[in-house]
């Protein structure tokens, strides 16, 4: 759902002000069939931002786990965390997010 959005907001602002990274949770696939449907998946949404495989489960106890699908992490340049957001959102909210990041 929020796809789009994040697609825009990419293709929109300077990647030295912020990138978007987005992290799949595939489970109980191995490593190239998880390869498979991801670039498939990109290609098909015409994703423009940057993915990659998670290489163990150790993402998703990372930063406290992930309980929801999407679950977006906020990190400033100081590499903190900002915001973790559970559920999907809007491009006006993204943006007052990076605002957030980037003013602290």
């Amino acid at each position: 759902m929020e796809i789009p959005d994040l697609i825009e907001l990419n293709n929109e602002l300077p990647a030295k002000d912020f990138v978007i990274v987005g992290i799949p949770l595939e489970k109980g696939k191995t490593l190239n069939d998880m390869k498979n449907s991801v670039t498939n998946f990109v290609k098909v949404k015409k994703i423009t931002y940057m993915n990659l495989l998670p290489m163990s489960n150790d993402i998703m106890n990372s930063y406290g786990g992930i309980s929801g699908v999407p679950t977006t992490f906020v990190i400033n340049r100081k590499g903190e965390i900002i915001e973790k957001v559970v559920g999907p959102r809007s491009k006006t909210e993204f943006l007052r997010l990076i605002e957030k990041a980037k003013n602290s």
